[in-house]
């Protein structure tokens, strides 16, 4: 998920957050905390995603050069 996404998402939780607590003291961190625990599933989650598709590329690279040394291999 882009970064946009992640500041629209903190933006209605704070106004989520506001709308329904008349106490803005209280409001106010709640909505930072949420919209802050939120962004840091995402940014988890994001890594999470690229280590998933780096380890997928190292993979296909092993088997390349494995399928390689076979072919050399069988040729000899």
């Amino acid at each position: 998920m882009n970064k946009p996404a992640q500041l629209v998402g903190m933006l209605i939780t704070a106004l989520v957050v506001f709308g329904t607590d008349l106490d803005v003291l209280i409001a106010v961190p709640l909505g930072v905390m949420a919209g802050a625990i939120v962004t840091f599933a995402l940014a988890i989650d994001e890594r999470r995603q690229e280590n998933k598709k780096n380890a997928l590329e190292l993979e296909r690279k092993r088997m390349v050069e494995a399928f390689v040394r076979l072919e050399r291999g069988a040729r000899e």
